[in-house]
Order: structure tokens, then C-alpha cells, then sequence
């Protein structure tokens, strides 16, 4: 039986065409083509359940009892993967433990010899990583996103600060809260550090190439330089999570990567993972837990002292207006590198469709609101501004497949 429910899991996931059920969320009417100027083959009513068949842009093609045609994405709810891989959790699910991240369990670094070692080890980690950055990507025009995208995001607005050739210390810029992007870009990779002990960096040389690749082009379109040490990763971890450190450090586990359907929606999710780092959240977070024990007699020693419980703070919620805006800008960000604007919404779908008990959501359900809700607000928000930016420049070509990993 599992056998069978993973290789329907591969038909489903590599086919042009995977049916599943969905379910109106509202009165739609069924077009012929994906554009509000086809014409209306049926009107379908809200709780009508149809056949799922494909996604184009901000459409989805079904099969309703009124016949076959397209409705609003944002109408529909629903995945086309949801069926098999609900029953594949229910197969699977029967002998699985609730996954127990380490990160909830780790506060910080014990002192002495062990915490150098640990440090080290958080260095070379990054080093690694480091070779898989890539440098000149090419010149991709920022699509022009129109009147009705009100505060998108400016040129360069995602480069966080830039080079300054600061001579104010670390510990003295934090001080006077006047850090610069090179001080960030030092917290940044401490914490990062940490990270990779504890959530090692997966073994996918082409996956993680990848993702520089993508991240770049998004940075690209901001007018951040080559020379921003940027850095995305991908994490051996089945936790569907993602996470950014100052300076321009962002990570996705395996347990998220293999949710994503193409270039697109990878995309999307390290667009809004650079909105984040953009509105210094994790800055102003780390300021604000800050203790006083006396001024460190080095950087090591800042560093140590306001990164005690740096990694608890990786997991905790922010506020839930804080999430939704970073939805906003990250769509915003991918849309203007020229990537489907409704990508992240789809992607938000995916995980409305996973069960609630399923033990990979768990840190994502705890420090994010509801996937549901996300949706609802992007579709409230944006609804004006995705119809403008499809209508004015669409994709030039489709996002291209991601690489495979183990």
C-alpha cells in the first residue's frame, strides 16, 4: 500500500494534469478562457464542489457538473496535490512521532572551550555555504507594477543598508543604535552559526545553487550589488519552516522545498523571507530581549552575550500585522523580477491543504497566522494590484522545474 501511495505521489507531482477536489468559496462565474473578458459558460454557486485540473497565473481550470472552464484561483480552495498526499500522511502517520525540533530546546551556548568549539563549527558551516553563492546574474528590467501596487517597494529598498565602510565598532554602533550593514551582517552570520549546528545544511549541491540563483535575481531587481554577501540555503530538516538572519542570511528546510511546485513559488517564499529582513524585525527583537551584563570586553563576548537566546527568537512570533505585510511586499518584490504574482498565493493553498496534526507544521503553525488568513488578507490587499501586474507583464517564460532532491 505505501509503495503505492509513493508512486502516485510521483504521477501526481510530475504530471501536466492531477485532478483534485475543490470547493467554491464564493459565487463564481465559469469562464471559457482565464480572463474576465471570456465568456461565461455557467455560474457556479459558493460550496459547489469541482475537479481541479491546472493553475494559469491568478486562474484554475475545472471540471464542475456545468462543464469544463476557469474560475478565480482566489475563489477556489483546494490542491492538486491535496488528495494523495493526505492519504499518504494517513498511511505514513500511523507509526510517526511528533517531530521535537531542537531549536525549542536550545536557549543558547554553554561557555567556555565547548562554545568555541561550537562557534567554529558554525563558521565553517557557513563557508561551505558560501561557495555556492553566485555572482553576476543576469540584468533582469524590474517590471514597472503600476498606480494601483501603492507602496511597493522602492529600488534597492531589499539591500538592507549598504557597504559603508563604517569605523564605529560593533559593540559601539549597537550602543548607539547605529548599526550599519556590515555590523547586521555580523550578527547575522553569528546567529546563522548557530543555526547550522543544530539544523546542518542539506547535502543538495544543486538545490542549493539554486536557490543563490533565484535569490539573486530577486536582489537584482532591488539594485543590491554583487558585492551584498547575501546567502540562501537549504537546511536538512523535514520542518516546514524558513528562516533570515541580519545581513542577509536566509534558510529553507527540505520539509518546505519539497512543498514548492516550481521557480515561482521558491520565489515568493525568499522574496517575503527578504521583506522580513528588510523591516529588521529580528533586530528590533534582539534589541528589545537585550540584557545589560556589563560592556563585553570584545566583539566574540557582545556577541555571545546578545545572541543567549538569539535562536529561541528565530521561532517566536512576530506580529501578525508584521507577517501579513511581509506577504504583501515579497509579492510585490517577485512581481517586480518578473516572476507569477500569485505564486505565493499558491503556495500559501499548499499549506491550508496539509492536516492540522501534521508533525512538520509545527513550528510553522506556532510563529505564523493561519494559512487560510494569509490568503484572505493578500486577496483583500492585492486583488486590484495582481490584476494590474498579470495584465501589464506576465511571466516571459514559465518558472523553470527545481532541481531534486533526496
Amino acid at each position: 500500500m505505501r509503495r503505492w501511495l509513493l508512486a502516485g505521489v510521483g504521477i501526481c507531482l510530475t504530471g501536466a494534469v492531477c485532478a483534485a477536489p475543490g470547493r467554491l468559496l464564493r459565487d463564481e462565474p465559469l469562464r471559457g478562457a482565464p480572463t474576465t473578458r471570456a465568456p461565461e459558460r455557467a455560474q457556479l454557486a459558493r460550496g459547489e464542489v469541482v475537479d481541479i485540473q491546472e493553475r494559469q497565473g491568478g486562474w484554475t481550470r475545472v471540471i464542475s457538473p456545468q462543464g469544463d472552464g476557469w474560475v478565480r484561483m482566489l475563489s477556489l480552495r483546494g490542491d492538486p496535490r491535496q488528495a494523495v498526499l493526505s492519504e499518504l500522511k494517513g498511511e505514513l502517520g500511523l507509526d510517526a512521532r511528533r517531530i521535537e525540533t531542537r531549536i525549542v530546546a536550545v536557549a543558547g551556548f554553554r561557555g567556555g572551550e565547548e562554545e568555541d568549539q561550537a562557534e567554529a563549527a558554525g563558521r565553517a558551516a557557513l563557508q561551505v555555504l558560501d561557495a555556492y553563492r553566485v555572482d553576476g546574474v543576469p540584468t533582469v528590467v524590474p517590471t514597472r507594477l503600476g498606480p494601483a501596487c501603492e507602496g511597493a517597494p522602492p529600488r534597492a529598498t531589499a539591500a538592507s543598508g549598504t557597504l559603508s565602510g563604517s569605523h564605529l565598532s560593533l559593540i559601539s554602533a549597537w550602543a548607539l543604535n547605529r548599526l550599519e550593514r556590515e555590523h547586521e551582517a555580523c550578527i547575522g552570520r553569528a546567529l546563522a552559526g548557530r543555526l547550522l549546528n543544530l539544523l546542518p545544511a542539506a547535502n543538495e549541491p544543486e538545490a542549493q545553487r539554486f536557490l543563490n540563483q533565484v535569490g539573486r535575481r530577486l536582489l537584482a531587481t532591488q539594485g543590491v550589488p554583487d558585492a551584498e554577501p547575501w546567502l540562501f540555503a537549504l537546511l536538512d530538516s523535514e520542518e516546514i519552516h524558513a528562516f533570515a538572519t541580519p545581513g542577509g542570511h536566509i534558510f529553507l528546510t527540505r520539509g518546505l522545498y519539497r512543498l514548492l511546485r516550481d521557480e515561482a513559488e521558491l520565489a515568493a517564499v525568499l522574496a517575503r523571507e527578504i521583506a522580513r529582513l528588510d523591516a529588521k524585525l529580528l533586530l528590533h527583537a534582539l534589541r528589545q530581549q537585550a540584557t545589560s551584563g556589563g560592556r563585553p570586553r570584545d566583539e566574540t563576548a557582545f556577541l555571545r552575550q546578545l545572541l543567549g537566546n538569539g535562536l529561541d527568537r528565530l521561532i517566536r512570533p512576530y506580529p501578525e500585522e508584521s507577517e501579513y505585510q511581509a506577504d504583501r511586499v515579497g509579492v510585490l518584490l517577485a512581481a517586480r523580477a518578473g516572476y507569477d504574482p500569485y505564486a505565493l498565493i499558491a503556495f500559501l493553498q499548499t499549506l491550508s491543504g496539509l492536516a492540522e496534526n501534521d508533525p512538520r507544521g509545527v513550528l510553522m503553525s506556532r510563529s505564523h497566522p493561519r494559512a487560510e488568513a494569509r490568503i484572505e488578507r493578500l486577496s483583500r490587499t492585492l486583488a486590484t494590484c495582481l490584476a494590474e501586474v498579470t495584465a501589464a507583464a506576465a511571466p516571459e517564460s514559465p518558472a523553470r522545474a527545481l532541481p531534486r532532491i533526496n
